[in-house]
């Protein structure tokens, strides 16, 4: 006879994705302030075109709004730090390293970008912020500025915040899962 097991919680750590996006319409300088989860140490922009049936827009497949044809990267504000963007090149390995660090299952499935082939990735400019914070730090608000001509290339400028989370898993004595919770980590 096997020993009874006592009720037993599994935590899983996992990493995600926060999606948010504001829309730029004016030619010039903007500031965009976002909300992401404390536990964000990287933040992803893009932009996407307003219209997406536009002839330049290339369709919700494409991430090539105004900050595609901006001058410089934009600048990011976050935990008390703002940190020079890293802009992925055209070197091989920085494109496939661009395409598998935004294009995660959760972006997929949030129906915000799908990509036929690398090739129309490379087409898409990404910039990514690291942000080293310390273990106490609670900040929630990202600032952004940039310069972009949004008056000819109406669009939508996403902020991609990779935070972390915890699934919690709860289990009977007979090991049946019991209850399933899933948390921001603040």
């Amino acid at each position: 006879m096997e020993p009874i097991k006592p009720p037993s919680t599994q935590f899983v750590a996992l990493n995600d994705l926060h999606i948010s996006s504001q829309a730029h319409v004016a030619n010039g300088s903007a500031t965009q302030t976002y909300t992401v989860p404390s536990s964000s140490h990287k933040l992803f922009v893009t932009s996407q075109h307003l219209n997406l049936s536009d002839t330049t827009a290339t369709g919700a497949t494409g991430l090539f709004g105004c900050l595609h044809d901006a001058t410089q990267p934009p600048l990011v504000d976050y935990a008390g730090t703002q940190v020079p963007s890293r802009v992925y090149d055209s070197g091989n390995l920085d494109v496939h390293r661009a395409y598998l660090d935004l294009y995660s299952s959760t972006l997929l499935a949030s129906g915000s970008s799908a990509y036929d082939d690398i090739g129309e990735w490379q087409a898409n400019k990404l910039y990514l912020h690291n942000f080293p914070k310390a273990a106490d730090d609670t900040s929630t608000n990202a600032i952004v500025r940039f310069n972009a001509n949004g008056s000819t290339k109406p669009s939508s400028i996403l902020l991609c915040a990779l935070h972390d989370s915890v699934l919690t898993l709860g289990y009977d004595a007979s090991n049946a899962i019991t209850s399933v919770s899933y948390a921001t980590v603040s």
